[in-house]
């Protein structure tokens, strides 16, 4: 479960921070104008900020989910903003009404350190990074969900979510937009989500779903799920103020016109309009977005600990050798009341940046009220026969300016140091530090499965005399190969097939010219050695680097399981699929959504 955010929600509410008030009424239209993967090992004192206060919680783990919003009081702050965040905001001292305070906060955010960054290449990295769980750094929290997910199971677990949907930016589909640096490609509206959630949304309106309509369909919303009609999709309430204030950003820092080189307008301004916006191939409601008095509410939910640490890495976090961020801050989460000066109640008057509370100060960044942990790396793969020990698992505490430091005064919950893990299974495990407690899961496979299996085949490729060599490549061909005694029938897209097999297994396809879709699926019936009831299914391969694919596990027409083959510093990957009960049928293993090149080591199926 994605149990962070609910912990710091709880925090906030605990110790009564409040923000400034914002008195929120409908308004049509937008005010006019001129128109990091964070290192589970880190200890550095220049972490980025990301946590903390005190919790009236002994645990990590709660499975409840609370709408956290501002008080209606304003607290002042003790100190001069102009010197937070570096001298971010040094420039902003007043403004007139919203449109003014909209062009000053567009020429900070647009100017100066602001570098856009790539969305291609995949540029997964800068989610990985942003995004991590706050109490277990390999683990990511994302938004429609109530799970954190390993951050290596890209595409298929989680993928990166546009909160003002690329299509509504720039009226072209997401593959072609983020073609070009900018507004699709803006990573503070770019937030690591559920999949299945973030098919579900589309491009929706983010707004309240109506149970009554005969499309609404709620999908685990009570435990951080989400939930949708026909035109509105609908967050969990934990995520409801970051994705509001992403949508604010969005209507700040592209607020007038987008100019190509030669002087031509590319993408109008975009605005966050009361009415809801449509797109679709026939009706297209330009840059816009809609239900602007429904993000105006949500707006009033608290920034947490999450949405400050996604703003601080994509404005500066940067891994060793690599630029993962863009440099520009979001200010309505520095400064969560703004949003009611830009678009709100407030928008047609003067105001000061003098004296607003900062999420800096509200979240106690450089001072942690409390003690805070997390689970810095863990062994989470196991073979049946093998032992846990403590070893395998680094606990951190977050400390002053929120740098990580190990502890070793923990205990251990379902498990204990040196225990013989004796059965395939998953075994959650629980860390007593401080008074409170984490979890995480390990999962016990068998040992070798090509060692074990009653078939296990290694392809040798298209050299002469190799198993592939009759293999045509044409689009759609079913080409059937025998391996090791069975006829598999072969498939896919597009590209060719390497003439031999290397350390990671056969090639398939090239980054220029990918296959697509590869299929192996046995001719009939498996069976081998007179055996015919499958036990299990076993594939070992790798991805291209930096890239990740989902693998489908079929047994006849049943999908057994769906898994991402991730590339893992340049190792093979082993991906296995247990049939339970056993049973007859056609093996198949897919392979989906290749953009460059995927290897297939061996394959094995074990049977009784």
């Amino acid at each position: 479960m994605n149990h962070s955010r609910f912990l710091f929600a709880l925090s906030i509410l605990a110790l009564g921070m409040a923000l400034a008030s914002c008195d929120i009424r409908p308004v049509d239209s937008l005010p006019s104008s001129s128109d990091a993967v964070a290192s589970s090992s880190s200890e550095a004192s220049n972490a980025s900020p990301l946590l903390s206060s005190s919790a009236e919680t002994e645990s990590y783990s709660s499975s409840e989910v609370s709408d956290v919003s501002s008080s209606s009081s304003s607290n002042e702050a003790s100190y001069d903003p102009k010197t937070l965040y570096g001298g971010y905001y040094a420039n902003l001292v007043s403004w007139t009404d919203g449109a003014d305070l909209i062009e000053k906060l567009r020429n900070i955010i647009s100017t100066g350190t602001y570098n856009p960054i790539s969305y291609n290449n995949p540029n997964w990295s800068t989610n990985q990074k942003a995004d991590l769980d706050l109490f277990d750094r390999e683990r990511l929290d994302v938004v429609y969900s109530g799970n954190a997910v390993d951050p290596a199971q890209t595409n298929y677990a989680w993928q990166r979510e546009h909160a003002f949907p690329a299509s509504l930016m720039t009226g072209k589909l997401t593959s072609e937009a983020v073609k070009t640096l900018g507004r699709a490609t803006d990573f503070h509206n770019l937030l690591a989500a559920e999949a299945s959630g973030n098919s579900s949304r589309g491009n929706k309106n983010y707004g309240v779903a109506n149970p009554s309509s005969s499309s609404y369909k709620s999908v685990n919303f009570e435990s951080g799920g989400y939930r949708y009609d026909e035109k509105n999709f609908e967050p969990a309430d934990i995520d409801k103020g970051r994705l509001s204030r992403a949508l604010f950003y969005m209507a700040t820092m592209y607020s007038v016109d987008d100019i190509d080189e030669h002087g031509a307008v590319r993408y109008p301004a975009l605005f966050i309009r009361e009415d809801y916006v449509n797109y679709s191939a026939s009706s297209y409601d330009a840059y816009a977005i809609g239900n602007l008095s429904t993000l105006l509410n949500w707006s009033q939910n608290a920034v947490d600990y999450l949405e400050y640490q996604h703003n601080q890495s994509v404005y500066q976090d940067i891994p060793s050798g690599q630029d993962h961020a863009q440099g520009n801050r979001n200010p309505y989460v520095d400064f969560p009341a703004l949003v009611d000066y830009a678009f709100g109640a407030k928008k047609n008057q003067s105001g000061t940046l003098e004296g607003l509370m900062s999420s800096y100060e509200s979240l106690h960044i450089d001072h942690p009220a409390d003690d805070f942990y997390t689970i810095q790396s863990a062994k989470r793969e196991y073979e049946v026969g093998s032992s846990f020990s403590k070893d395998d698992l680094r606990v951190g505490r977050y400390g002053a300016n929120l740098s990580i430091e190990t502890v070793h005064d923990w205990t251990l919950s379902g498990i204990r140091d040196g225990e013989i893990l004796d059965t395939v299974t998953e075994k959650t495990i629980q860390v007593n530090v401080g008074g409170k407690s984490l979890s995480y899961t390990i999962a016990i496979n068998a040992s070798d499965p090509f060692a074990y299996s009653e078939y296990s085949y290694t392809l040798i490729g298209k050299k002469s005399g190799g198993d592939l060599t009759n293999v045509t490549g044409k689009p759609a061909t079913d080409n059937v190969v025998s391996l090791g005694g069975v006829n598999w029938i072969l498939r896919y897209e597009s590209g060719d097939i390497g003439s031999t097999s290397g350390t990671y297994g056969v090639q398939f396809g090239t980054g220029t010219k990918p296959v697509g879709t590869l299929t192996l699926e046995s001719q009939s019936s498996f069976s081998f050695n007179g055996k015919s009831s499958v036990k299990s299914i076993h594939l070992k391969g790798a991805p291209a680097s930096g890239t990740s694919y989902p693998v489908s596990f079929y047994l006849g027409d049943t999908l057994l399981k769906k898994v991402s083959l991730a590339y893992t510093n340049g190792q093979t990957c082993t991906l296995s699929s247990e049939v339970n009960p056993t049973a007859s049928g056609k093996v198949r293993i897919v392979i989906s959504s290749i953009t460059k090149a995927v290897y297939v080591h061996s394959l094995a199926v074990d049977l009784e």
